[in-house]
């Protein structure tokens, strides 16, 4: 089956984006803020729904593909391919219809370079108004044009660290704190991207958002079946290692469209450490 693809389905979309985000302990929670006029504009427009009632294509899917699935243990590695944010809104077996500005985030490379400790992190940079906005506000890359970049941390020098050093000074996005509080771990280096003619890293993290179903709540249509899901596959055999899935449900005939889900905490993209360890790994940190 084709799904549909319009405005609504990308609201859904976005929308199941934020609720994941609220739902993971270590992601930044992404506030969708709505003016009182609006509010009470959709309260006039639309009903509320009776919370509870069974949408059993949910029910199935948490049943059988939620959670996280180990097909293969990776090996430890130095560093991984980071895949831009990829969403499937004419559902999972179509081609991708949007994706992402890609990168490093800032927050990410934090993350991945000091806390985890990889060495490196390669991912692609897409330089282009089409791309899907990014879900958290600290996501900020500064690179020419589009390609593909590595991300690590080197020895302080005021031309490799300009861009770095202009994050921290003007507090991009709350940028300053978060390096602050990682004095001691940064040890005088800071991180740079650098282009690179293509990707050295054989495992690769994908975060995908799939439309798998459109069924109706309570008989009433307009509801969307998101699955939002993160894959560690094998660049090289193009086989996928580990997949964690959770899904959700959000109806947008109802003012109250969140109707249901099953997203766990080890979904979340900064749990794959876990599944895919850093060589030499040390204890993550939990702020």
């Amino acid at each position: 089956m084709r799904y549909s693809i319009n405005r609504r389905a990308r609201l859904a979309a976005r929308w199941g984006r934020h609720l994941v985000a609220s739902f993971l302990v270590l992601a930044p929670v992404s506030v969708l803020l709505v003016s009182c006029s609006s509010y009470q504009l959709a309260r006039a427009v639309l009903p509320i729904a009776e919370e509870g009632k069974p949408v059993p294509e949910l029910e199935e899917l948490c049943k059988t593909e939620g959670g996280v699935h180990v097909y293969q243990q990776p090996p430890s590695v130095e560093g991984f391919v980071l895949k831009p944010e990829t969403d499937y809104l004419h559902g999972p077996d179509q081609p991708a219809t949007d994706q992402g500005w890609g990168g490093c985030s800032l927050n990410e490379c934090l993350r991945y370079l000091i806390d985890y400790g990889y060495d490196f992190v390669e991912a692609q940079y897409n330089d282009t108004p089409d791309a899907l906005p990014r879900d958290f506000a600290d996501s900020v890359d500064r690179h020419d044009d589009s390609g593909l970049y590595r991300y690590r941390l080197v020895p302080r020098e005021e031309r490799q660290c300009k861009t770095f050093d202009w994050l921290v000074k003007h507090d991009v996005a709350g940028f300053s704190y978060r390096v602050r509080d990682r004095k001691a771990q940064l040890g005088g280096r800071c991180i740079v991207a650098e282009r690179i003619p293509g990707f050295t890293a054989r495992y690769q993290v994908e975060r995908n958002t799939i439309i798998r179903a459109q069924p109706d709540y309570d008989g009433t249509s307009g509801g969307f079946l998101t699955e939002y899901q993160h894959v560690i596959r094998d660049r090289k055999t193009g086989e996928i290692m580990v997949k964690g899935s959770g899904f959700s449900y959000q109806n947008l005939s109802y003012i109250n469209k969140h109707l249901g889900n099953c997203i766990s905490d080890d979904v979340n993209i900064f749990e794959f450490w876990k599944y895919l360890p850093p060589v030499g790994y040390r204890a993550v940190r939990r702020n």
